[in-house]
């Protein structure tokens, strides 16, 4: 049991950092993509387009890294870890 809580708390572990990483990252992407749009029809109208194109990139790569890191909840709903006792029966 002990082996199977240890397992669970570090695909827990796993999960939190990569989606806080995703979190911040689709975060910061979109707002530039804001900031971007923002600036489209003024003086800088190319770097507008240009902060468009990036943050989209930046926002849609954090929001698949956040997805992404349910995986980690998946492998731990189905884990049978036999303890000592069973293996060498």
């Amino acid at each position: 049991m002990e082996k199977r809580l240890s397992y669970l708390e570090d695909n827990l572990a796993r999960m939190d950092k990569q989606f806080k990483t995703g979190a911040v990252m689709a975060a910061a992407g979109y707002t530039v993509t804001i900031i971007g749009g923002l600036m489209l029809g003024r003086e800088n109208d190319d770097l507008g387009q240009g902060l468009l194109i990036a943050g989209g990139t930046i926002g849609l790569s954090g929001t698949i890294v956040l997805v992404d890191a349910f995986k980690y909840l998946g492998r731990s709903k189905n884990v049978e870890i036999k303890n000592d006792e069973e293996r060498e029966s």
